[in-house]
């Protein structure tokens, strides 16, 4: 990235501002074609003929993508091309999006193989291509037909990233960024906050203060959810100090807010500035929600404070919210890890009680428990509900149970279920061997 980027940004701000009226809009299907023709579909068949209503084409078309008639769709556009006849972009782009709706990546490609029936192929069409494929899953695709983009506009970005981002991409989404600044393009607030969240999640500080220079030089700070994410990005990155400062100046707070410096304080370990700010947010009037509590309550679980956790558990029921998985989970680790076995399997037997269906981290827990514990009848319980909820062939699960059974003197089970794993790593391999040793 050259160092005079963002000292030259008010450059590029007049001539990429793209007005929403620019991008086309999916209404009716248009057909572009000097030869008159007309539409007959008939169950499965159509076909097409000369005559003299070129909209019906329009119109069976439209019908088509809403029927999700795809195949009958190309079978027209085959027709079309024998004609010698081209199909306006906004017919195409119905098309596309009626691909994306079905989530139909095989007659997208039909599609894109007949792209040369477009009449004039727009950056438009091409970001419509790169959506679908991303969309439908085809990350890879949708990075070719966009490596091989001429003119990019906003939007075009835009999807790029978005599909990076829904990818969990984030350090792509970071270099798009960057790559889309040098080829002159500014971002709106939307695609701000998707870098920001790839940000957040790869800690990049250095372009969370970058994003922060670019919101403050097109006067975008009024934005709150900007305001939101810079926040929290710094306060992922540590650096509690210039979270603060963005916090102190937020007039009305909102959960996010709150939230944001909460997590901060929590990740960092400062557990008692986390627990100020969880207090300070209900005397502002904002209830604190399940994810507020569930971020505390894992704090004082990691740092070995698990009498204040369930206190807190305890006190979020009396506010009429129920614990939910990574409530329980929290708790069940929690207390394995301070030695309390015991009392970690009791409220794993509460959550089954509660209603609350475990997931895989929470029977991976359960089964250390067991394991510290040397319970194989609590052990094998943990197995047979991980058997009913298809969690076997998780590796995570896989490990947990290898582990459990070796310590409880059950080799033979142990390598039963080694045998079974899909997948091994080396805790996997680690696990096994250890138990024969401990088997002698």
């Amino acid at each position: 990235m050259s160092p005079n980027l963002i000292s030259n940004i008010h450059i590029i701000i007049p001539s990429n501002f793209i007005p929403p009226s620019s991008f086309p809009t999916h209404n009716a299907t248009h057909f572009d074609c000097n030869v008159s023709t007309r539409v007959y579909a008939i169950s499965n068949n159509v076909s097409i003929t000369k005559a003299s209503n070129p909209k019906l084409i329009d119109t069976q078309l439209n019908q088509l993508c809403i029927d999700g008639s795809l195949s009958e769709a190309v079978a027209i556009l085959d027709s079309i091309a024998e004609q010698g006849c081209k199909v306006r972009p906004i017919t195409y782009m119905n098309l596309l999006q009626s691909c994306i709706d079905k989530d139909c990546i095989l007659m997208g490609k039909e599609l894109h193989d007949r792209i040369g029936l477009v009449r004039k192929v727009n950056p438009f069409v091409e970001t419509k291509l790169v959506s679908m494929y991303a969309k439908c899953g085809c990350l890879d695709e949708a990075r070719k037909v966009f490596d091989e983009m001429r003119v990019r506009n906003l939007f075009t970005w835009s999807a790029m990233i978005g599909a990076c981002s829904r990818n969990k991409s984030w350090g792509e989404v970071v270099e798009l960024f960057y790559e889309m600044m040098e080829y002159g393009v500014l971002p709106d607030e939307f695609l701000l906050l998707k870098v920001l969240r790839a940000c957040g999640k790869c800690r990049d500080l250095e372009t969370g203060k970058l994003i922060h220079s670019l919101v403050i030089r097109c006067g975008m700070c009024y934005s709150k959810h900007l305001r939101n994410s810079i926040m929290a990005v710094y306060a992922k990155c540590g650096e509690m100090d210039c979270a603060k400062k963005i916090f102190d100046c937020i007039d009305k707070r909102d959960s996010i807010a709150w939230t944001a410096m909460i997590t901060g304080f929590c990740q960092n370990g400062e557990i008692e500035q986390a627990q100020k700010y969880f207090d300070a947010m209900q005397k502002e009037g904002v209830e604190p929600g399940l994810v507020n509590w569930n971020i505390l309550i894992a704090c004082y679980n990691q740092l070995g404070h698990c009498d204040i956790a369930i206190d807190l558990m305890r006190k979020m029921e009396c506010f009429g919210i129920a614990p939910d998985v990574y409530t329980w989970t929290s708790m069940i680790s929690g207390f394995t890890q301070k030695g309390s076995i015991s009392h970690a399997l009791d409220l794993l037997r509460e959550m089954f009680l509660a209603g609350v269906e475990a997931n895989s981290i929470t029977i991976a827990c359960a089964a250390s428990a067991c394991a510290a514990l040397k319970s194989l009848s609590m052990g094998l319980e943990i197995h047979s509900i991980a058997v009913k909820m298809n969690l076997v062939g998780n590796v995570l699960i896989g490990n947990s149970m290898i582990d459990m059974y070796s310590k409880c003197g059950n080799i033979e089970a142990a390598q039963r279920i080694f045998d079974m794993m899909l997948q091994r790593d080396l805790y996997s391999w680690n696990s096994i061997i250890g138990g024969y040793f401990q088997a002698g």
